[in-house]
């Protein structure tokens, strides 16, 4: 967790680089799970919540949640869409950990509603029926 730490030092200095930042994170999770590798997209979620769950918590809010929003919930790139439609189910809980940090690092102000109620759903299909493919996507 020191070099997450030190990203989010990062990501706090140099808040014009967070896009480059979260689309490194999305490559590698995508990367990771394509290559069969869950250690690897294990931490790149990890990496997701810790920098979710600081931004929220920052006393100066030097960089934003809606610096994430593109690669995490908006088509087509959306790494929470990718990891909850997923077959296999310690990839789905990947998803629904990013999805739950997601929601829990929104501001009434930045609220995403419009964009992740299609990703809750997405969660509940695979939930209800986790060995059939979810028909939203």
């Amino acid at each position: 967790m020191k070099k997450v730490s030190k990203l989010q030092e990062y990501c706090e200095r140099n808040p014009g680089k967070i896009a480059k930042v979260s689309r490194r994170l999305t490559r590698r999770i995508k990367l990771a799970l394509t290559d069969g590798n869950l250690g690897y997209a294990r931490i790149g979620v990890a990496a997701y919540v810790f920098l979710l769950d600081n931004s929220s918590s920052s006393k100066d809010k030097s960089y934003s949640l809606n610096y994430f929003t593109k690669e995490l919930i908006q088509p087509p790139d959306a790494v929470i869409n990718t990891l909850l439609v997923e077959p296999r189910p310690e990839v789905r809980a990947l998803g629904a950990e990013l999805l739950s940090a997601f929601i829990r690092a929104q501001s009434e102000v930045e609220n995403q509603a419009a964009a992740v109620k299609p990703l809750v759903k997405t969660l509940c299909v695979t939930l209800v029926a986790p060995d059939e493919p979810s028909a939203s996507g």
